[in-house]
């Protein structure tokens, strides 16, 4: 017998999402900040993103009831991938372009975020945040499909790269972006121009 465990996360972040926004529209026009009016938009922007990266990467998951196969050392390959960058041939060979730009994709706007909450932090400090964030998802993925006995998401290093490639465009593109950001938003986040 197979369950499938995927909840219904979108339902959760409207709830969130609006009690979010009444939050923001009663504060701002309680305190008419602008400066933390433009943070609570941004801190929700972060938190949707973590809540949709989660949603993409960790579930559906599968449990397999009664027939789960016990963990074997000799079927380590279907949960681990150590190959750098042999999915990534593999996936562009069978022209599933979208897992490839999907997982550069998916870590540019972590790349954003770290820039606005951290403007000064060093290029190597931001490519080993990006890494771990990445690597905290694989693990993730890995421990899943090692519970339940099923090979449903692999930990893949060419996703390590890909993720931190990602996160690297965001912050470049943040740097860029600020030259034309208006000062108010500059000043908020001390982004350097």
């Amino acid at each position: 017998m197979e369950i499938i465990i995927d909840p219904n996360l979108f339902l959760i972040l409207k709830i969130v999402v609006a009690l979010s926004i009444i939050s923001i529209a009663i504060n701002f026009v309680k305190h008419k900040n602008k400066k933390k009016f433009i943070e609570y938009i941004v801190s929700l922007g972060l938190f949707l993103y973590v809540a949709g990266v989660v949603k993409v990467a960790i579930f559906p998951f599968h449990i397999f009831i009664g027939d789960k196969h016990p963990f074997n050392i000799y079927l380590l390959n279907q949960y681990i991938e150590l190959l750098p960058y042999r999915s990534i041939v593999i996936s562009l060979t069978r022209g599933l372009w979208i897992q490839v730009i999907g997982n550069i994709i998916m870590f540019v706007p972590l790349g954003v975020f770290i820039g606005l909450y951290k403007s000064n932090y060093l290029f190597k400090n931001l490519i080993l945040l990006v890494f771990l964030y990445s690597l905290l998802i694989e693990i993730t993925q890995l421990c899943i499909s090692l519970i339940t006995g099923y090979p449903s998401r692999v930990f893949d290093t060419s996703d390590l790269i890909l993720n931190t490639i990602g996160g690297l465009i965001g912050w470049w593109f943040l740097k860029i972006l600020s030259t034309n950001l208006p000062a108010k938003i500059i000043n908020i986040y001390k982004l350097k121009r």
